[in-house]
C-alpha cells in the first residue's frame, strides 16, 4: 500500500515537474508556473496524508509489541476446588501430627 503510495507521488511528481521545465524553457507565463508549483505542492501533501493514513492502518493492524514468549507466568492456576482439597490434605496431616505428640 506504501510503495504503491511512493510510486505513483513520485511518477505525479516527475510529471509535473518536467511540465513546469517545458513552460520555463518556451518563456511561459510566470502565473502558470505558480500554479504548476501549486500544483506540486498539493500533490505531494496529499500523496504524504495518504501515506501517514496508510501507515497508520498498518500500524494498527501489526501491532507488534515487545513480549517475551518464553517467560513463564507467575500467576495461580489452582481452582477453589483444587486449594480446598489441598488445605484439607494438610489438614489432615496435621490432625495426625497432633495425635501423635499426645499420645
Amino acid at each position: 500500500m506504501q510503495d504503491e503510495g511512493v510510486l505513483f507521488r513520485t511518477t505525479e511528481d516527475a510529471f509535473i515537474r518536467t511540465k513546469r521545465k517545458q513552460f520555463e524553457k518556451g518563456g511561459r507565463n510566470d502565473d502558470v508556473i505558480a500554479k504548476i508549483d501549486g500544483m506540486i505542492s498539493e500533490a505531494s501533501t496529499a500523496a504524504r496524508e495518504a501515506e501517514n493514513r496508510a501507515s497508520a492502518i498498518l500500524d494498527t493492524v501489526y501491532d507488534l509489541k515487545a513480549v517475551n514468549p518464553t517467560v513463564s507466568s507467575d500467576a495461580d492456576a489452582r481452582t477453589i476446588g483444587d486449594l480446598l482439597e489441598i488445605i484439607a490434605v494438610e489438614g489432615r496431616k496435621i490432625d495426625a501430627a497432633l495425635k501423635k505428640l499426645k499420645s
